[in-house]
C-alpha cells in the first residue's frame, strides 16, 4: 500500500479501536440491563448505558448525583490503550513509512480522530441525571491515541529502521532510559501496594466484609480494583517519595508520618495503608535512586562520550520521566463523591520534583563511577548529537568525492 493511503488508515485504526472496545464494554453492560431495566424501556437506553461505561474506561470524568466523580481507574485505559496499539502495528505493516514527519502526523490524526470520537459519545451520552466531561474525553483520546500508536507502530522494523537513521543517538538514549526508569518506578510502586495488602490482609479483609458484596457484586469488586491498582502504585510511589497523597476529606499519608486507619474510608483499597512504616521509611527514597542508577547504565551502555554529554543525556531522561510521573500523579487525583471521598490522590508537583532529583542524583552516580564499556572511533564521538543518516550521507560524499578525482578508497 503506498504511503499516500496511511492518511486514510489512521482514522480507520482509531474507528476499529473505538468500536471493538465499545462492544467489549456494551456485552456486559447490556446484561447489566437487562437484569435491571423495567419492562417497555427503549433499547437507546441500553446503548447509552454502555456508551457511559465505555467513556469511564477510557478515563472520562462523570458527573452523577450532583457531584463529579474524577478519582477514575487507570487499569481501563490499557484496553483501549492495546487495541490503538495494535492498530498501529497493523498500519505499519500495510504501509511502508519512508519519512518520520509522515510517521508522526498519521499517529496524531489517529489520536485527533479517536479524541473526537470519544467527546462526540461524551455529548451523545448526556441524560439529565448524567453528564461526561466532553473536553477532557477529547484531549485524553487523542493522547492516547497518538502515544498508543507510537509505540505500536514502532515495533515495524521499517519504522524502527527509521528512527535510529534519523533521530540523534543522544535524543534516542534518552528516551529509552527514561521509558527504563518510568517503568522501574511504576514497578517498584506496585510491589509496595501488594506488599502493603499482604502485610495488611486481615484490614483488608474486614473492609471487604464490611462491603458485604453477593458474587456477582464480588467480581465487580475485584475488577474495579484491578482497575484501580496502577492508581493505586501511582500513590504507593508518591509516598515512598515522601509527599504521600490524600484521602479522607484531608487526611495526609505519608511513609514519614503517622496515620490513624480508622478514621479512613472503608475501600479495600486504602484498608491496608499501615499506621507508621517504621525505620524503613527512610530506605524508600534508595529505590527511587536505585532507578536513576538504571536510568544512568543505560546511557553508558549507549557509549556516548564524552562525559559531559552522557550527564545532558541522563538530565534529560530524568525530566522526562519526572513529566511522565506528573501526568500520572494528575489522572491519579480526584473525587469519588462529596465529603470524605472528595479531592483524594497525590500531589503531582512535589511528586515530580522529588522523583527528578532523586533519579538524576542515581544517574549522575552511575554516569560518574561505571566507565565506558568500549572506546568508540572519534568520528563516532564527534556524532553522537548528530544524525545517523547525516553521518552516513557525509561519508557517502566523500567517498564519491574521492572516485571523482581519480583516488581510490581502501578498505
Amino acid at each position: 500500500m503506498s504511503e499516500s493511503r496511511g492518511w486514510l488508515l489512521a482514522p480507520v485504526v482509531a474507528l476499529w479501536a473505538g468500536l471493538v472496545s465499545f462492544v467489549a464494554v456494551a456485552i456486559p453492560a447490556l446484561g447489566m440491563w437487562m437484569a435491571t431495566a423495567p419492562l417497555g424501556t427503549p433499547w437507546s437506553d441500553a446503548v447509552r448505558q454502555a456508551a457511559g461505561w465505555w467513556l469511564v474506561g477510557n478515563g472520562v470524568s462523570v458527573w452523577f448525583d450532583g457531584a463529579w466523580l474524577t478519582l477514575l481507574p487507570l487499569g481501563t485505559l490499557l484496553i483501549p490503550g492495546f487495541l490503538l496499539a495494535y492498530g498501529g502495528w497493523w498500519s505499519a505493516r500495510l504501509v511502508q513509512v519512508t519519512s518520520l514527519p509522515r510517521w508522526l502526523g498519521q499517529a496524531a490524526l489517529t489520536g485527533l480522530t479517536y479524541g473526537v470520537v470519544s467527546a462526540v459519545i461524551a455529548e451523545w451520552a448526556r441524560t439529565p441525571t448524567v453528564h461526561f466531561d466532553g473536553p477532557r474525553a477529547a484531549v485524553l483520546g487523542t493522547v492516547l491515541g497518538t502515544a498508543a500508536v507510537l509505540v505500536g507502530s514502532w515495533r515495524n522494523p521499517g519504522v524502527h529502521r527509521l528512527v535510529e537513521e534519523r533521530v540523534p543517538l543522544a535524543l534516542r538514549t534518552a528516551a529509552w532510559a527514561s521509558i527504563t526508569g518510568l517503568l522501574a518506578l511504576l514497578t517498584f510502586g506496585l510491589l509496595l501496594v501488594l506488599a502493603s495488602w499482604l502485610v495488611g490482609l486481615d484490614r483488608a479483609l474486614l473492609s471487604w466484609n464490611a462491603v458485604g458484596p453477593d458474587a456477582p457484586g464480588s467480581l465487580a469488586l475485584v475488577t474495579v480494583a484491578l482497575g484501580y491498582l496502577p492508581t493505586a502504585a501511582v500513590w504507593a510511589l508518591s509516598y515512598a517519595l515522601g509527599p504521600g497523597f490524600v484521602i479522607d476529606g484531608g487526611t495526609a499519608v505519608s511513609a514519614f508520618t503517622p496515620v490513624v486507619t480508622s478514621k479512613l474510608p472503608a475501600l479495600p483499597l486504602v484498608a491496608a495503608i499501615p499506621e507508621r512504616a517504621g525505620a524503613w521509611a527512610w530506605l524508600l527514597p534508595l529505590m527511587v535512586v536505585l532507578a536513576g542508577v538504571a536510568m544512568g547504565s543505560v546511557v553508558v551502555r549507549r557509549r556516548i562520550r564524552p562525559l559531559g554529554a552522557r550527564l545532558i543525556v541522563v538530565i534529560a531522561a530524568c525530566l522526562g520521566t519526572a513529566g511522565t510521573l506528573w501526568i500520572c500523579a494528575a489522572l491519579s487525583q480526584g473525587s469519588l463523591g462529596s465529603l470524605r471521598l472528595a479531592n483524594m490522590g497525590p500531589e503531582p508537583l512535589p511528586m515530580a520534583m522529588l522523583a527528578f532529583v532523586l533519579t538524576a542524583l542515581g544517574g549522575a552516580l552511575a554516569v560518574l563511577v561505571e566507565p565506558a564499556r568500549q572506546p568508540i572511533p572519534s568520528q563516532v564521538m564527534r556524532t553522537s548529537f548528530a544524525p545517523t543518516h547525516a553521518a552516513r550521507t557525509q561519508r557517502l560524499h566523500a567517498v564519491t568525492g574521492a572516485t571523482r578525482h581519480g583516488r581510490t578508497r581502501t578498505p
